[in-house]
């Protein structure tokens, strides 16, 4: 069996995918936080803005999932059909493990946003050939596939300004009860991670590495950037509401970098490394989020959300989400929701709910997914806390 003999690839590999958990791990404080079924509608700076004259809000949220790996598998023996299971379902020959998270402070007045925190992002794709070598170890003459090897992380501040207005001539036009537009704009520092992979090898009976391959990680620790955001919500009636969004357009670009690589070279028969090598410069876009949603007041306290979110990842995957679901408040104090996505992505839905305490000028919020995870195990898992005050 191939053993990893190179620490200094381990780490970086390991930190990678550290810092990728650590978006969907550190729950402290997304501006807005709305259930997975609802954040469609809802993630629009068209409707950010004071309920009233004044409001200061904490909150954080975190997410993390793959396409392959069910929670149920975790902390117990896996046998061969577990085994064969997990590798039957990763689809495309590629394992994704997606993450974000955002830990952030909002202060509105009137139509007024201003905000700061940190926020992660990452996606990470694993050649099924590797997750079939740490299940079950290499056979010999047989090819393994390093191609798919690929990721993108970004770890910074996010600091900016949202306004929201009403548009009295776009209601005329739609003939619309009340339409707000809203922009954002967001000043970006942190850093930024890219990760690829490229060639195959097979080891032989006579203990030979024959093929090339390498790997290699580009990072930068100081990288800054700008990105925007724009919204329209529409309110038809007393019942209808329906609205479109696009966020997260920039990135994040380092003047300065560095990368590391990791490859055998088939002439001299041995691995090479190159380290701490400059780069001239490291560009990482962010995720990019297109989302169109509706909102239905079925009865006096039952509201209907639908939703559908497109999101392209800076390493050029594309997730479609279509999402659906239900709000309700007959408990003035304590509303509370469910809802339920379906992620092309990760190839299967997710269930999500969420409760929110009022009292007064003060509310508490938390929201959970996937609760599929508590009877039939789940791929992903999420959380979301946040709590404000308003005046």
């Amino acid at each position: 069996m191939i053993k990893i003999k190179n620490k200094k690839l381990l780490v970086i590999t390991i930190s990678l995918i550290l810092l990728l958990i650590l978006s969907s791990s550190v729950i402290l404080a997304k501006s807005n936080i709305y259930i997975q079924g609802t954040e469609g509608f809802y993630n629009n700076p068209a409707l950010y803005k004071a309920n009233k004259t004044f409001e200061i809000n904490f909150a954080g949220y975190g997410s993390f999932s793959n396409n392959g790996i069910n929670s149920e598998y975790l902390n117990q023996h896996l046998d061969e059909k577990d085994k064969d299971d997990i590798l039957g379902n990763i689809d495309n020959g590629k394992l994704l493990l997606m993450g974000d998270g955002s830990q952030k402070v909002n202060l509105k007045y009137n139509n007024f946003t201003f905000f700061t925190g940190l926020t992660e992002s990452g996606i990470v794709s694993i050649p099924k050939d590797a997750i079939e070598i740490l299940l079950k170890g290499n056979e010999l003459d047989r090819e393994y596939s390093l191609e798919g090897t690929q990721g993108g992380l970004a770890l910074y501040i996010d600091s900016g300004i949202s306004y929201t207005m009403q548009n009295k001539a776009l209601a005329n036009q739609f003939n619309a009860k009340e339409v707000s537009i809203g922009a954002q704009v967001h000043y970006l520092s942190g850093g930024i991670a890219n990760l690829t992979g490229e060639g195959s090898f097979t080891l032989t009976y006579s203990d030979t590495i024959t093929g090339s391959g390498k790997i290699k990680a580009e990072y930068a620790e100081k990288a800054t950037g700008y990105a925007l955001g724009f919204g329209l919500n529409t309110i038809v009636n007393d019942k209808l509401a329906w609205g479109a969004s696009i966020n997260n357009i920039g990135s994040l670009t380092a003047d300065e970098a560095t990368y590391y690589e990791y490859e055998y070279d088939p002439v001299e028969e041995k691995f090479k490394e190159t380290t701490d090598q400059p780069l001239d410069s490291l560009k990482y876009r962010l995720p990019i989020e297109f989302n169109l949603g509706a909102k239905y007041r079925w009865t006096k306290h039952t509201n209907l959300i639908g939703s559908y979110s497109l999101t392209n990842y800076n390493s050029g995957y594309t997730d479609h989400q279509i999402s659906g679901g239900i709000e309700y408040n007959r408990i003035k104090y304590l509303p509370v929701s469910l809802g339920a996505t379906y992620s092309s992505l990760q190839g299967n839905m997710i269930l999500s709910s969420g409760a929110t305490l009022n009292l007064g000028f003060m509310h508490a919020k938390i929201t959970f997914s996937d609760l599929q995870a508590l009877f039939n195990g789940s791929q992903s898992i999420s959380l979301g806390l946040s709590s404000g005050f308003s005046f």
